[in-house]
Formats: C-alpha cells, sequence, structure tokens
C-alpha cells in the first residue's frame, strides 16, 4: 500500500490467526500492542493505536490498523513497518510505503530550460515561445496604434466623398459620373500643389513603414503574456495529443489530487471532486509501471 505523506486516515487490514496452529481465525480481540518503525529507524510503540473489527460474522478474524502516526516524511518515499501482537494471536508484520510528491514536483519546476533543447520538447517550446516574444517588451504598440488610427481617419476622409455610401448601382448613372468628375477635379486642384521633391514625401513613407511595424509587432507575445495568464482547465482524452494547456494541468493535478485505490489512479479536477481521468499501476503495493485507463 501507499500512502501520500502526512495523511492520517488509511487503514491497512490483516487477519488475526491463532497462535498455536497458525490456521484459526481469532475474531473478537481487542487491545493490541502495536510498534512501527519508519526507514529502518528503532521501533517505537505506537501511542494510541486504532485497531477495528471488520465484521466478526461475515469475516472473522479480519481486522484494520488505522496508520495515523508518524506518516509526515520529506523525501520522496520511505518504509513504515507496523509490528502487531496480542495474546494468543500469532504476531503480524506488514508495511506500507510513505511517498511525498513535493520533492518530485520541486525537481520538475526547478529544472533549466537550457538542458532541454530537443526539438518537440516542452522545455524547448517553451524557450522557443520565449525567444520569439521578447521584443514585444521594448516595442512602443501604444504609439504604433496611435499612428495606425490616424491613418484609418485619413482613408475614411477620402472614402467619405464617395457617392451614396460606394454602391456600385448609382455610379454607373451619368450623375452619378459627373460627380466622380467633380471630386477628381477638386482632388487634383489639391494633388497638383503637391511638390515634386521626392524627399518632401518621406512623411508618407514613414507613416506606411510605422504600419507595418505595428502589424508585425501584434503577432508577438511576451513570456509575462504566456505565464501570467490563467490556463482554463482541461484535459487530453485518452491516446488524444494534448495541448499545453491539457499537459500542464495532467501534471498539476497528478502531483495534487491522485487518490489510489487498488490498482487504480484516479486524478481529480482542481474542484478535488471531479475524476478527471484515472491510471492503472501493474501492482496495488509496488507497482513498476503506469498506463492511463480512461
Amino acid at each position: 500500500m501507499k500512502i501520500l505523506s502526512g495523511n492520517t486516515t488509511r487503514k491497512l487490514s490483516f487477519v488475526a490467526l491463532d497462535a498455536t496452529d497458525l490456521q484459526t481465525r481469532e475474531p473478537g480481540l481487542a487491545s493490541f500492542t502495536v510498534y512501527r518503525s519508519r526507514n529502518g529507524a528503532a521501533a517505537a510503540a505506537m501511542d494510541t493505536p486504532t485497531i477495528s473489527e471488520t465484521d466478526a460474522t461475515n469475516m472473522p478474524g479480519i481486522y484494520a490498523l488505522t496508520i495515523d502516526e508518524d506518516t509526515t516524511i520529506t523525501e520522496f518515499s520511505e518504509e513504515l513497518v507496523f509490528h502487531i501482537t496480542h495474546a494468543g494471536m500469532h504476531p503480524v508484520s506488514m508495511e506500507v510505503e510513505l511517498y511525498n510528491l513535493g520533492p518530485l514536483a520541486d525537481s520538475v519546476l526547478d529544472e533549466a530550460l537550457s538542458g532541454h533543447a530537443t526539438a518537440g520538447t516542452l522545455g524547448k517550446a517553451v524557450t522557443d515561445i520565449e525567444a520569439d516574444t521578447n521584443e514585444l517588451q521594448t516595442d512602443n504598440i501604444p504609439g504604433a496604434l496611435a499612428a495606425i488610427d490616424a491613418l484609418i481617419d485619413a482613408i475614411k476622409a477620402v472614402t467619405d466623398v464617395v457617392p451614396d455610401s460606394g454602391a456600385l448601382t448609382s455610379l454607373a448613372t451619368a450623375a452619378a459620373l459627373g460627380t466622380v468628375d467633380t471630386n477628381v477635379d477638386a482632388i487634383k486642384v489639391s494633388t497638383d500643389n503637391l511638390p515634386s521633391d521626392p524627399a518632401d514625401q518621406s512623411l508618407l513613407i514613414d507613416a506606411t513603414t510605422a504600419i507595418i511595424t505595428a502589424i508585425e509587432a501584434l503577432n508577438n507575445l511576451s513570456s509575462a503574456d504566456i505565464l501570467g495568464a490563467a490556463l482554463t482547465e482541461s484535459y487530453a482524452a485518452k491516446g488524444a495529443d494534448g495541448t499545453l494547456t491539457q499537459i500542464l494541468y495532467t501534471i498539476q493535478q497528478r502531483l495534487l489530487e491522485a487518490v489510489q485505490t487498488g490498482t487504480t489512479i484516479s486524478v481529480k479536477g482542481v474542484d478535488s471532486a471531479t475524476e478527471k481521468l484515472t491510471m492503472t499501476v501493474n501492482d496495488a503495493a509496488a507497482p513498476t509501471s503506469i498506463t492511463r485507463a480512461t
């Protein structure tokens, strides 16, 4: 059995057998003596061992010890051994594994991204995103937007003079063509006053360059935009490729909200209640492999 560090509610079942024939079950026992040893330390008597009989009629001789002492560890995993005795009962020795997900989470979050440069890895993807968006921190986005707004106003001023709000049927009439001719003449009066020196057209070139620069800048995101925004909880279906958000939520909830029952591990959502996915281990007590079930 595996128990999360600090948990004091899990129970460990055992069978009480007669000390002489080692076969006859012993129901109705009380006041057991229990010693514990964690990580090979000296045996220590449990202060208030709680042992309850499961069902004297239907499951005679089967008892459950509540593991509520010395369950907090700082390492990733430690063994906790119990030795239970009672007059007339053959002694029972059992062990559980205490595990702590904190060191594993710390090792993942503290891992340097520079050590993960292989294409397709999460570390490489995060590094590429950060490198591609760093320039946004020095871009003058408000100024660029103001320049775009001014140019749009200038375009609108020109399009406002199109007759009938740009209806093509009106442009086909003689009256509409006459209006166009009048407007063209008016425009020509203005353009005749334009300087012939190309250098005087630099403002138009600068404005066009500002538009292009502003549009290019809008395609860039900073690391703060990505890492500072709350992600919407989501999980990839079994066998499906996951998004970055789905992968991060799966890792987080596997570390924070996982409950093992037998060979099944249930991973809960951020509400600590809704089951989001399940996994299966090949052995409930000492697993060596794990696969996703749902």
